[in-house]
């Protein structure tokens, strides 16, 4: 009954948000990119988009598993519980970005604090998605019982 649980309650909501934003950069990319000179544009394939959505997914599950559960158990405000899951969750990637600089050298440093900040941003939205989402299910699950 956990895994089920887990996939419902973690994975659905992580999938959602994970396709919308990556989503909005494609959809920008195919339909809002200038018509300027070929040589001079780089665009992303659709399988760079899917497998950056598919990477996105399943670091987000295993820090939501491993972490950000432990975080929203807790009984505190939940203004204050998702800044801090989203802080956690910018800490994490910040790391993972880290250590992938250090041995790939791929990312430049000057971008670390517009990825600490985006992630940040994308680790409130997964948390506030994941809390309303468990919030409605188990509020209509109530409801027909």
């Amino acid at each position: 009954m956990k895994i089920p649980k887990i996939v419902f309650d973690t994975i659905f909501p992580i999938t959602i948000i994970s396709f919308l934003v990556i989503g909005y950069f494609f959809i920008n990319q195919t339909f809002f990119s200038e018509p300027g000179l070929i040589c001079e544009t780089y665009q992303l394939s659709n399988t760079t988009y899917l497998t950056y959505v598919f990477i996105l997914i399943l670091f987000s599950i295993f820090y939501q598993v491993v972490i950000g559960n432990f975080l929203l158990k807790q009984n505190k405000n939940n203004f204050i519980l998702i800044l801090l899951n989203g802080l956690v969750f910018s800490i994490f990637y910040s790391g993972i970005l880290s250590v992938i600089n250090l041995f790939q050298r791929k990312i430049e440093w000057d971008f670390f604090l517009l990825f600490f900040l985006l992630f940040f941003l994308l680790g409130i939205f997964y948390t506030a998605l994941i809390k309303l989402w468990r919030q409605f299910f188990y509020s209509s699950l109530s409801k027909k019982c």
